[in-house]
């Protein structure tokens, strides 16, 4: 059997030897990319605001706006209340 002896390779030329195969591999449809897949969308938030930590409107240090559909119910926002100083504001 012979031995196998790889042709020695700096790693840039490694990195542009994969880039190609990559780059190729995409034109040949091995494996498709959607149309969307580099298109970054910004979340849609509610109109709750948290501020923690005993913050209030005129001042705070730390705030929290979660996502639309995503806002703790009222029992969540009461024992955060309790224990933790939240003050939760419904914005206009």
């Amino acid at each position: 059997m012979t031995d196998y002896q790889p042709t020695p390779q700096t790693p840039d030329e490694v990195d542009a030897g994969l880039r190609d195969a990559m780059k190729q591999a995409k034109e040949d449809g091995v494996f498709p990319i959607p149309n969307d897949y580099l298109f970054i969308s910004q979340p849609k938030y509610s109109n709750w605001t948290c501020y923690l930590f005993g913050g209030n409107a005129s001042f705070s240090s730390i705030t929290w706006t979660p996502e639309e559909g995503k806002v703790p119910n009222a029992w969540v926002r009461f024992w955060m209340k309790v224990f933790l100083d939240c003050n939760w504001v419904k914005n206009k």
